[in-house]
């Protein structure tokens, strides 16, 4: 087929193509840049996004290996100090080396206290694996709340006179029946006090005082027992107030950290009094102390509770 131009019979001829609306054609290719334009930017904010939602649960994840990390040189240390202890206290029994009968009793009474505390190390990870599998219940049941803290300050007789610290109790005996159990809070009294030992200097006084009154506690008014445990030593940082009953949590303080301990005894703490209807509160200045207070309900809650997972800690 043969092709012809028009062009030799068209001459003079010119084509022109006008627009109806031209403005309505800038004003489409302005919006389609800006279309363009707006879906770069959403895709690299998303990009952005995604890159920092990535690198913050990367490094959450890292400082829960690092806690963990800690938690498991901790254990070890703590459980190496008082195994040690009972064996050169033991040795020296075994071999006479105590030259009288006053150093043979220093070193029974040391073979008690460090097994004491053995025991309480035992007890708080068994029970933390416990609450982590969510199988760990108490059996709350009417009683004297006064004689199951005494109990425990009684257990923990031999640590406070190794360190010379001075315990001051005010437990009034006409404090009326508390729904609990006694061996679980018991543990949270030794847990109070253990830290208040722990971070005070040589010398020193540690308070417990019990007292019943009239407060709030979850959002309702109502009668509560609580128990206090104050200690005169180096206190916490703002900063870490509200961490310190997480698992495995350690202040990053210096002074703080020059104290080994596991960082699981408050979130025991905070996990027992959450199953008795309660809450621990804690006021705390740098330098000056701090002050733990476990608060009950008198009203009875149900007899056999698992703790809960809601943070019932109140900061003050």
């Amino acid at each position: 087929m043969e092709r012809r131009s028009l062009a030799p019979y068209l001459s003079g001829w010119s084509v022109a193509v006008a627009l109806r609306d031209p403005e309505a054609l800038a004003a489409d290719q302005r919006w389609r840049r800006a279309l363009r334009f707006g879906v770069v930017a959403v895709s690299v904010s998303m990009i952005a996004l995604g890159f920092m939602v990535s690198l913050r649960f990367i490094g959450r994840e890292l400082d829960v290996a690092r806690m963990k990390a800690d938690f498991a040189a901790s254990v070890s240390h703590e459980l190496r100090s008082p195994i040690t202890q009972i064996r050169l206290k033991g040795e020296s029994l075994l071999l006479g080396l105590c030259d009288d009968r006053e150093e043979e009793q220093a070193a029974y009474h040391a073979i008690v206290r460090e097994s004491e505390r053995l025991s309480r190390l035992v007890d708080n990870v068994l029970d933390f694996a416990a609450i982590e599998r969510g199988a760990k219940r108490y059996t709350l049941r009417p009683g004297d709340l006064g004689a199951s803290v005494r109990r425990a300050l009684v257990s923990m007789e031999g640590s406070l006179e190794f360190k010379d610290i001075t315990l001051q109790v005010e437990l009034p005996d006409d404090l009326p029946a508390v729904f609990h159990d006694p061996d679980a809070v018991g543990q949270c009294v030794i847990n109070l006090v253990s830290n208040a030992v722990k971070y005070s200097p040589e010398g020193e006084r540690v308070e417990v005082v019990a007292r019943q009154r009239r407060g709030t506690l979850r959002g309702v008014e109502q009668d509560l027992i609580e128990v206090a445990v104050t200690d005169h030593g180096i206190g916490i940082a703002p900063h870490d107030l509200r961490q310190i009953f997480e698992p495995f949590y350690r202040s990053r303080d210096s002074l703080a950290r020059r104290r080994k301990g596991t960082g699981i005894g408050l979130t025991i703490t905070r996990y027992i009094m959450d199953a008795h209807g309660g809450d621990i509160e804690v006021r705390s200045k740098p330098g000056h102390g701090s002050t733990f207070t476990l608060r009950f309900p008198l009203e009875p809650p149900d007899r056999k509770l698992r703790g809960g997972a809601p943070p019932s800690s109140t900061p003050g």
